[in-house]
């Protein structure tokens, strides 16, 4: 397990994106907080493989709590990573899965 963030680094409103080197590649992710959880996924829509990001740590967030895709408008719910509506519906967001321990956010990649 490798420490990714702090918890108090991801902001609720938006999300954090991060970007995790190891030898040979690099991997994009993002995280959120949903319901008191963290959940992450990659950072990449799977309809065309672009990032979910319009900014740095800035992602769009709809009414229902949904990431919307900044490229294409696709929905996302996050609690499962299922894209609800666009141009990839029935398709998934690959999904990081995450551990807190003492503040820390903790994945296996």
């Amino acid at each position: 397990m490798r420490v990714l963030c702090r918890v108090t680094d991801i902001d609720p409103e938006s999300g954090k994106d991060l970007c995790i080197d190891s030898e040979k590649v690099s991997k994009y992710l993002m995280l959120f907080i949903q319901g008191g959880e963290v959940l992450g996924f990659y950072n990449r829509c799977p309809h065309q493989g672009r990032a979910m990001n319009w900014a740095p740590d800035q992602f769009i967030l709809d009414k229902l709590g949904q990431l919307v895709c900044p490229h294409h408008g696709a929905c996302f719910k996050l609690s499962n990573g299922i894209c609800t509506a666009g141009p990839c519906k029935g398709s998934f967001l690959e999904s990081v899965e995450t551990l807190v321990k003492d503040g820390k956010v903790l994945a296996d990649i």
